[in-house]
């Protein structure tokens, strides 16, 4: 199987929001028990820093950093970790340029009836920098891949809003250099929603540019007449979700592109993801307990297929 990781750089531009890192001395690095103390997360829960882009928050992780690493059989200091240290310095409201790319964040969820494999994107950043900072606020990403599905957005009231949600899958690569296929769900607005269809059918290699969005969902607010008081109160109802926009893309690949991915691979890739996942399932349940038990509400998903033209390959 000859493919190439795909590519997948993001960068980030805008002002320091809140910095959530710690030195932790007692942790031990698993591959040399000699090399001990690194920069970790100071709350697990949260990114390592957020970014204040164009009034939304963006989040972006660094896996924990050792003072030391080990290079050619030497133990050094780790510049990572300097950088690390000047990063804890930042001030709330420097300017800053994160670069990225987007990685997998995954679990097995075993309260519900049945254990599941829940799966979502984070940014993991290579380097965040306050030097040579663009003018203008973004938050984009270039991304080659597959597209394994097409769906239609449908509201409360099962009506199609225009907009599609893209199954895409990115090739990663492990420390052994070995392939694997990891999924994304992109989002693509009405307006270019018919033109991504026309250009990407199901199992389509390309190339998208793709921009961070928090969206807001519900929340909206209610005037009430006769209200007391000199102002309205500014708590926000709803909650916030990430999404993953589709703005552009190059031309669908040719089997010649070094990032063309073809559906036979695609196929023996996702094999191998479901027999990862059972792994996880399997491990979970043999390791925890279940505590708790619910049933979902509903009877069908809120989405519908739209690939009734043409059959899709991946089912």
């Amino acid at each position: 199987m000859n493919i190439k990781r795909s590519v997948n750089k993001f960068q980030i531009v805008g002002s320091i929001d809140e910095i959530n890192l710690k030195v932790d001395d007692s942790l031990v690095s698993k591959k040399n028990p000699k090399i001990k103390g690194a920069i970790v997360k100071a709350d697990f829960k949260n990114p390592s820093v957020t970014i204040d882009v164009g009034g939304q928050t963006i989040g972006v992780d660094f896996y924990p950093t050792y003072k030391q690493r080990e290079k050619d059989g030497k133990i050094e200091d780790n510049p990572r970790y300097k950088a690390l240290e000047t990063i804890m310095n930042y001030e709330k409201g420097t300017r800053v340029k994160a670069d990225c790319s987007v990685s997998e964040n995954s679990y097995v969820d075993d309260k519900g009836v049945e254990p599941e494999f829940k799966t979502f994107p984070q940014l993991s950043a290579f380097q965040i920098s306050s030097t040579n900072v663009p003018d203008e606020d973004k938050a984009d990403g270039r991304i080659s891949g597959i597209v394994k599905n097409i769906t239609s957005e449908v509201n409360k009231d099962g009506d199609e809003t225009g907009r599609i949600f893209i199954e895409f899958y990115y090739m990663t690569t492990d420390a052994s250099g070995d392939i694997s296929a990891t999924p994304i769900k992109l989002i693509c607005e009405s307006d270019i929603a018919d033109d991504f269809k026309e250009m990407y059918p199901i199992g389509s290699s390309c190339m998208l540019d793709v921009e961070i969005i928090n969206k807001q969902v519900g929340g909206n607010k209610k005037k009430v007449e006769g209200h007391f008081g000199r102002r309205d109160s500014k708590i926000v109802d709803g909650f916030s979700i990430e999404e993953y926009s589709i703005f552009g893309g190059d031309p669908a690949m040719e089997e010649e592109n070094e990032y063309f991915i073809s559906i036979d691979d695609m196929k023996s890739l996702l094999k191998e993801r479901e027999v990862m996942i059972k792994a996880k399932i399997d491990e979970k349940e043999k390791n925890g307990s279940k505590t708790e038990t619910k049933k979902g509400l509903g009877t069908r998903k809120s989405t519908v297929d739209i690939s009734e033209d043409s059959e899709n390959p991946f089912l």
